[in-house]
Order: C-alpha cells, then structure tokens, then sequence
C-alpha cells in the first residue's frame, strides 16, 4: 500500500465504526460502500459514552440529533458494596475534553450515523456479505460483488462487524482473551431508583457477586449484570429470569429496582475482553471492536471505535498509506490495551482503593486544595477517557495503583 491512493472501498458492518469510518472517508473523496444487513435490535450494548466522544460527534455532524434522542450524562458514579458512593464529576474534565456526554439509545444512534453517511455519499447495500479467504487475502464473494454493483473487488475491505469478527472468524487469525468469563443480560426498565443526585449519572454498582450498570435514557432506564457465566446461568431458564433474580439477589440493585417494571426483552452478551494479534493484511483491515474488545465496565467501547475508525481514514488518505497504517495499528493496539490494563483494576479492586484514598487525602488535607484538583483532574480524566492514554496521565495512576495504596486493601473491593 505505500505511496498508493486507496480508492474504492467496502465496508462490512455499518454501526459505530463502519459509520463513522464511511463519513470520513467519503468526506476525503473516497469512494465508500458499507455493506450491512443490520439486525432490528431494541437493545445492544454501550449505551453510555464518555465525554470526549463529543467533540467526536460535533466533527461528524450529529450532535444536535443525538441530543434530542438522549439523556445528558453529567458523571459516573460508582456504588460499593459498602454503599458508598464514589462520583466522578464530568465538570472536572473542563479544559481537556468536552464537560458532559450522552447516555444513547444505540439503535437510534447507530441509525443516525449511517444516514449521515449516505448525507455525504456513502452507498449503503443492505445485504449479507459473504467473503472467500486466499492466502492472506480477503475477497468478497461474486455474489456480495454483484449485490454491491461492483465489477472488480475493491481497493480495500474493512471489517467493522463488531464482535461478529466476521473476518477473523474466517481466516482463523490468532488473538488473546482477557482474564474475565463474564455474560451480560440487561434490558430497559422503568420507575428504578437512579442513587445519585447528579442527574444523567451513569451508575455502576459493585454486587456481592458480578456488578451492574443503571443507565438513564429518556423516560426509561437501561439496567444490565454482569456476572460470571456459570453462575449467571444459575438463575433461572431465561434471560429474563437470570437478570431479575441477580437483580433480586443483590441488596442494594434490589432495593433500587423494587418498584421497577421491565419494559423490553432481555438481552444476553458474552465473548468478552478480546483482541486479535494484528489488525491489518494485504487487502483487509480490522477496526472497532471487531479488532477488539475490552469490557463494557468503563464504557470504552463506542469510544475507541469512534477514534480508531477517525484515525484509520486519516491513514488511509495520507500520502504514504504503509507507513501511516503501521502507526495507526501501533497507537490502536496501545490504546486497547491501555483500556485494558484499567478495566483489569476495576475488577481486582486496585481502581476503587486509587479513588477512596485520593477521597479522603482531600477531605483530610484541604489546604492542599491546587494539588488535590491536580491529583482528581488526572484520575477522573483516565477512568473517563479524557486522559487514558495520555502519557502523564496514564503512568500517574500506574504508579498510584500498583505502588501507592497504602489505605486500602484492593482485594477488599474486587468484583467477586
């Protein structure tokens, strides 16, 4: 690919990913086609987004929409099992990113980011792609061919399908899996107790086993477990019954969802905390989360899709495409793994012990006042996506994590 302009494209997967990556290209006078067959889902997962996802939505030009379809989000509040409540104020991030995001319906959104690409000449085929693998390469099929309209392959086909992984799947490409075996079962609910008084929070709670997610949306409430897969699979027969009894079994989601009527199916997640050895061949690359995946926990994933896809067109359009796509899949594969390395702390506990500490230091020593707004400023910009892979940022709460708890014990306040 170096010093090649790619032209055509083809897309497989139009959500999050395939969308924005479509709508940057095209602006670039690519031409672009996104074939998709999406499924007609009233639920899918990564409803909450982080507050530099915003100016990522004014570049693409949906911020208004999805602002009238959503709840603003003003923080993110962790609940312990103690019933303390840790709060993590988006008003903090002013100054290095946007200061609020959007809890979002995601079939709504993921609907308006593929027609804003067909706004700016993106050709979207609904059909369902089918691929033959030679060698190291990936060709769509003479059908998927023919149902594109096209007479020769493209310049270039990009797996967007999310955790389908619908081309690592079919060449059999190596990967590694995360520590956890988790499942998700959550749907929508109304009349359930938020907790917090900061309106639009997302809130995570840490349950006697497993944790779970309220999430406002407008005029209902997406509530989801995650839990371990055999003994989330103990509850009962359906999705239904396993999400309401863990609901049940936990003190403080019961109380939360006492008056609660369910209002959607249940929908069930797994295949968690995955990414491949490489993302990219001759002919073919991998972005969004069928790249990889890290965990819902910190809502990571419609954000590292949206900025990976950003930077794979910036590659992709560049004057040396080879040299430009080895950085792109260097710095993709470092912020996965960044994320990561966080969400590995939320669930040994090392991540609650890093913001109780730095709680009471505060309280504790208010003179302190400009260090403290430094200390909160820094740790509340990683865990929110403004600072995560910045490199101050980032080896600050290293070093916090693995060497500077000297109040708490993490073990005490792991996700069991």
């Amino acid at each position: 690919m170096n010093k090649v302009r790619i032209g055509k494209v083809v897309i497989v997967g139009g959500g999050v990913a395939g969308s924005s990556l479509a709508i940057h290209l095209a602006r670039a006078g690519r031409e672009v086609l996104i074939v998709d067959r999406p499924l007609k889902l009233d639920l899918l997962v990564g409803e909450s987004l982080l507050p530099p996802a915003t100016a990522m939505l004014q570049e693409l030009g949906i911020e208004d929409q999805v602002k009238a379809c959503s709840t603003l989000k003003r923080g993110v509040a962790f609940v312990m099992r103690t019933g303390r409540v840790l709060l993590l104020n988006l008003q903090t991030l002013t100054g290095l990113s946007a200061s609020y995001a959007y809890n979002v319906p995601r079939p709504r959104f993921d609907e308006l980011l593929r027609t804003r690409a067909q706004e700016v000449g993106v050709r979207v085929v609904h059909h369902a792609a089918r691929l033959q693998v030679d060698g190291g390469r990936v060709e769509l099929s003479p059908e998927t061919l023919e149902a594109c309209g096209l007479q020769q392959p493209p310049d270039l086909v990009i797996d967007a399908t999310g955790r389908a992984r619908m081309f690592g799947r079919a060449m059999e490409l190596p990967g590694v899996a995360g520590k956890r075996n988790d499942t998700c079962h959550f749907a929508h609910f109304e009349n359930v107790e938020l907790g917090v008084t900061l309106p639009g929070c997302a809130v995570i709670t840490a349950m006697k086993t497993g944790w779970a997610w309220r999430i406002p949306l407008p005029d209902r409430m997406s509530v989801g477990v995650v839990q371990d897969t055999a003994h989330l699979t103990a509850y009962g027969s359906t999705p239904e019954e396993r999400l309401e009894q863990a609901l049940r079994d936990d003190p403080i989601m019961a109380a939360a969802t006492r008056d609660g009527r369910r209002l959607t199916g249940a929908r069930v997640y797994n295949n968690y905390q995955w990414r491949y050895e490489r993302f990219r061949g001759p002919n073919w690359v991998l972005v969004g989360d069928a790249a990889g995946f890290v965990d819902p926990t910190l809502s990571s994933g419609v954000l590292l899709s949206l900025q990976g896809a950003s930077g794979l067109a910036k590659a992709l359009t560049s004057d040396d495409v080879s040299s430009a796509l080895n950085r792109w899949e260097a710095t993709y594969r470092e912020n996965i793994a960044t994320w990561q390395e966080l969400v590995d702390s939320f669930y040994d506990g090392r991540l609650f012990a890093m913001i109780m500490q730095g709680e009471d230091f505060a309280r504790n020593n208010e003179l302190l006042g400009p260090f403290n707004r430094h200390m909160e400023r820094n740790v509340a910009g990683a865990v929110l996506g403004a600072r995560t892979t910045h490199w101050y940022s980032q080896r600050l709460v290293r070093m916090i994590i693995n060497h500077g708890l000297v109040r708490y014990q993490p073990g005490e306040w792991a996700i069991r």
